[in-house]
């Protein structure tokens, strides 16, 4: 993406007369559904299309942040061992190689598990900054701005509540409205990187991050104030549950599909219109060219 296509910050630094409310002290309300349409962040307005058939039995799981009682994503402490047990048996040597053979064996034979949403991760990692290139049309169309995202994000005790169901928009609106969202050159003030999950603790702050760089690389920071990253996300990604309930999306693949003809018509008018412009300035100069030597012949002849 190039520089000049990047989306210019949002977010200001306040001034001495007016300082501007950060967004995680902003009471982000749920977005409004009015007329068949939503409201976004910037105060305007999205037009939804009904859902077809293919999309009308979607199961939207609840988003919200609850703690979990699984104990998957809740680490108290340390598990004692019962008193009854001892803490260790002693066996014969025969004993731990026929052990050692036979964990290294289920262990070769043992199929691997695969995450069905990984694919559709890695495919949002490599479009990130293709979206965020077409920021304006992902706003300004409800389908594109409601197309689902799967990534891993979520917080230690409370697992993916509130990151799940995101969308475009959700992300779009995080990346230009949120600092701690966004990898910014300091001294050139260039976009270099965009936050597309994060996982960490809301307590202690402790997070580890995947950014994906302009180049294509990966970066894992450490998000510092992670507060400030993860709150703003649950709260722009949980204002449009409703909208997301009630009205159609496209797939990734037909949002890149359907951005990508948009930026082909637009580079095909550029193109065409340079070409005619090249024309027209080369006509003009060919017939001067023949008006100044008509005049010089003229000047010739009187002579």
């Amino acid at each position: 993406m190039d520089t000049e296509s990047c989306p210019p910050q949002q977010q200001t630094q306040p001034s001495e007369q007016t300082e501007q409310t950060p967004i995680v002290e902003q009471n982000i309300k749920r977005s409004v559904i009015k007329n068949g349409a939503f409201d976004l962040l910037d105060g305007s307005t999205l037009k939804g299309y009904p859902k077809p058939a293919s999309q009308r039995y979607e199961q939207i799981s609840s988003n919200e942040l609850e703690l979990d009682k699984t104990g998957k994503y809740l680490i108290l402490g340390k598990q004692h061992k019962s008193k009854g047990k001892p803490k260790w048996t002693p066996i014969s040597q025969e004993e731990y190689l026929r052990r050692g053979r036979r964990a290294k064996k289920e262990k070769r034979h043992k199929p691997r598990s695969v995450d069905p949403q990984a694919p559709r991760e890695q495919y949002f990692y490599k479009h990130a900054f293709f979206f965020m290139q077409h920021y304006q049309e992902i706003l300004s169309d409800s389908r594109l701005f409601l197309t689902p995202v799967y990534t891993s994000s979520g917080l230690m005790y409370f697992g993916p509540g509130g990151f799940r169901n995101a969308t475009l928009g959700v992300y779009i609106e995080w990346w230009l409205t949120c600092d701690s969202a966004v990898i910014v050159d300091k001294e050139t003030n260039v976009l270099q990187g965009l936050i597309c999950t994060m996982q960490g603790s809301p307590l202690s702050g402790v997070n580890r991050s995947t950014a994906v760089m302009r180049d294509g690389t990966f970066e894992y920071p450490n998000i510092h104030f992670f507060f400030k990253a993860w709150y703003p996300f649950v709260k722009i990604n949980g204002r449009y549950a409703d909208a997301k309930r009630q009205f159609a999306h496209y797939s990734m693949e037909e949002a890149v599909r359907i951005l990508s003809a948009k930026n082909r018509v637009s580079r095909f008018f550029l193109s065409s219109f340079y070409s005619v412009r090249y024309c027209i300035f080369r006509n003009l100069s060919v017939t001067l060219r023949r008006l100044c030597i008509r005049i010089a012949q003229n000047r010739t002849a009187k002579e």
